[in-house]
């Protein structure tokens, strides 16, 4: 937020490649005099470019440009002022007068919604042809400093993993040489209270890491500089770090390692991001992205071109749907310079964010279309009449996406897994999808009709209700979901089988510990089990279904309590053989059933979050989950496009998209054995509003 005077914005010509730059005029006792010009980006002009938080608009500093007072939000005022300090370390040779600095709010005529599209419109060149970028993470606190602690402990992890195999990570000497880093101030369980990985996570908690323009702001640059009051850390150390945490945990995995005696229990849990994972998804999708769109060579390079089937789509998808922004449209428009997309940034009232979301999809599609490229509609997993936040159900198509709902929003879930459920029923050259009027074109068929539905509510939190609560909702679920499944190699009913694999990991019933009950330490056990399942093949699953291998003699070792240090769980020790001991015996049972296994995991994957799920039957005996919406006579149907089935409701001559859903037995093609059967249809034209 800027409040400039009247006078201080000169329009900038329209198509023009015109920027303004601040750079400083005079440095008095107690503030900084800048200056705004005006550079052309054809020119090749040297600056700098600001990531920052706007932060709170009603705690505002006045700072000076071009002899004028700018109101300004704190955070920018704080930002630039230390952004100086940065600028004088990493540059000693060059003065201040030779600092150029593009800060969106002030560089950008706010108030001039037109020079505000063309500018965002400008965003990927803006940052892409900067020096380096300077991402500011705020001020350290004056007291309990985990700022300074978080940077300088990422940057002393970052230099002592830099280069080291997976083999040398193992090893675990580059940490032995940090006791600081070792131990913890009382045993509380999964939790540290050490104050320098606290402060790590701290760190990552900053509302720096929740905002969508931090996508690109962070993926574009050649080079990005995190800082605040005192330190600074490049970024990609951090990249590189979090790449080598990674590369770790699949090695401990794979070696079945087991946890160095010189480490505590809570801190070999941070490895595995037990307690914050999604609290590191931004640097794992910045560094994806960044791998993506930068060559190799002589550094990374500026980004001139995308391909739209890289990779880089499924990432925006994420990325839109779980950072944040405050207006809804810039979800899109803060995506616009990674994905190289010809719209038009409209923040006139007449343009929804309905109409910039369809417009989005739209150009997806035909970017698929030019490119001979199969379109994905994994989209259809975060859309629907039928998903909770659905309360704008007239003025959003059911088809589209609301990037601005909450995280959860849809069925969808990420997993290593690919499902391919219409599998062998479309032709490659048949016709692709489309978006016409707000409406969604595409191939599809109907291969069955919901028969009954079953909604349920589950709250999940741990620490409610009774001991176990988790464990009987689950419990009840597996209790519907038993209908006639083509039975596994050994006879036993698939959703059985995986219900036995949930009760091996429950506590027995009279654990409590450390006033953590037993609906907490399910959690802490299911949430490594599947993060394990996720990582394992289908030749790996068969490889741990050894018959001679015997879990009757873990059952005791596997329900002891995890706060007596002398018998921990085993999934605290040896996270692989955990995974093998528990899951051994279910698995035998899936070795030709391994896409049954992996459409199970993802409903236990659903029914975690405390959302309201339905359990509905079609024909054939068939049970599926969704969330709550679908109704008796609603359409099971396969569109071309669509790894998951979706349920869609017939309206007239079109369709109503209810939202996606998992019918383990139908996941990976079986579905064709329905298709033309007396209860599917044929492959027709569908178009859904």
């Amino acid at each position: 937020m800027a409040t400039p005077s009247a006078d201080l914005y000169h329009a900038l010509p329209v198509g023009s490649r015109e920027i303004r730059l601040l750079h400083v005029i005079a440095l008095e006792e107690e503030r900084t005099l800048w200056g705004l010009k005006v550079a052309s980006l054809d020119s090749n002009p040297q600056y700098v470019a600001l990531s920052y938080v706007w932060g709170d608009v009603t705690r505002i500093e006045s700072i000076s440009v071009n002899g004028h007072a700018i109101a300004v939000t704190e955070n920018l005022a704080h930002a630039l002022h230390h952004a100086l300090n940065v600028w004088a370390t990493i540059h000693e040779d060059i003065t201040l007068s030779g600092l150029h600095i593009w800060a969106d709010a002030i560089c950008i005529n706010q108030s001039d919604l037109p020079e505000r599209s063309m500018q965002v419109r400008m965003m990927g060149s803006i940052y892409s042809s900067a020096n380096f970028v300077l991402s500011w993470l705020g001020l350290e606190p004056s007291s309990r400093n985990y700022l300074a602690w978080g940077i300088d402990t990422f940057a002393t992890l970052a230099h002592e993993v830099e280069g080291l195999s997976a083999d040398e990570l193992l090893t675990f000497d580059w940490l032995r040489r940090h006791p600081w880093l070792c131990w913890d101030h009382e045993d509380i369980g999964s939790h540290t209270t050490n104050t320098r990985w606290n402060g790590t996570m701290q760190l990552l908690e900053e509302d720096y890491w929740k905002r969508l323009w931090i996508y690109q702001e962070l993926v574009l640059p050649k080079d990005v500089y995190l800082f605040t009051t005192s330190r600074h850390l490049h970024l990609e150390k951090l990249l590189c770090l979090d790449q080598q945490l990674r590369t770790l945990r699949t090695a401990i995995l794979k070696t079945k390692t087991a946890k160095p005696s010189f480490l505590h229990d809570s801190i070999w849990l941070n490895f595995f991001h037990a307690n914050s994972p999604d609290l590191w998804a931004p640097l794992k999708w910045v560094s994806e992205g960044r791998r993506k769109l930068h060559r190799l060579g002589n550094g990374p390079q500026a980004v001139t071109s995308i391909d739209p089937i890289s990779g880089q789509w499924d990432l925006a998808f994420e990325v839109a749907r779980k950072l944040e922004s405050k207006d809804p449209k810039d979800l899109i428009y803060g995506l616009l310079g990674v994905l190289n997309l010809d719209i038009v940034p409209d923040y006139t009232p007449a343009t929804s964010p309905a109409d910039v979301y369809c417009d989005f999809i739209r150009t997806y599609l035909d970017h698929c279309h030019r490119s001979q490229q199969p379109e994905s509609l994994a989209f259809l997993g975060y859309s629907g009449i039928g998903t909770p936040t659905n309360t704008n159900s007239h003025s959003f198509p059911s088809w589209c996406p609301r990037f601005s709902a909450p995280a959860s929003h849809g069925l969808a879930i990420r997993t290593n897994t690919t499902f391919d459920a219409a599998a062998g029923i479309f032709s490659a050259d048949s016709s692709g999808a489309t978006v016409q009027a707000q409406r969604l074109h595409t191939q599809g068929i109907e291969i069955g009709t919901i028969l009954s539905v079953e909604d349920m509510e589950l709250k999940l939190s741990a620490g409610q209700g009774k001991g176990g609560a988790i464990f009987d909702a689950l419990q009840e679920v597996f209790c519907q979901m038993t209908p006639t499944f083509r039975p596994l190699v050994s006879g036993t009913n698939p959703i059985i089988a995986v219900y036995r694999l949930l009760a091996s990991i429950h506590p027995v019933s009279h654990f409590v510990s450390n006033k953590k009950g037993s609906d907490f330490i399910f959690s802490m056990r299911l949430k490594p089990l599947l993060e394990a399942l996720r990582g394992l093949d289908v030749d790996t699953l068969r490889a741990i279904s050894n018959p001679e291998y015997d879990t009757a003699s873990k059952h005791e070792y596997l329900s002891s309590d995890f706060g007596n240090p002398e018998r921990r769980p085993l999934f605290m020790e040896r996270p692989q053989q955990y995974v093998e001991d528990v899951v051994g015996s279910v698995v035998r049972e899936y070795r030709d059933s391994a896409s049954i296994l992996s459409a199970m995991i993802s409903v236990v994957e659903v029914v975690q979050r405390e959302e309201k799920h339905a359990i509905f039957r079609i024909s054939g005996d068939y049970l599926g989950i969704a969330l709550q919406g679908c109704m008796e006579q609603d359409r099971i149907c396969l569109l071309k496009g669509s790894r998951y089935p979706v349920i869609l409701r017939k309206e007239g001559d079109c369709y109503v998209h209810v939202g996606a859903c998992i019918i383990p037995g139908l996941m990976d093609g079986e579905a064709i054995g329905l298709a033309g059967s007396s209860g599917g249809g044929v492959v027709g034209d569908f178009v859904i509003q």
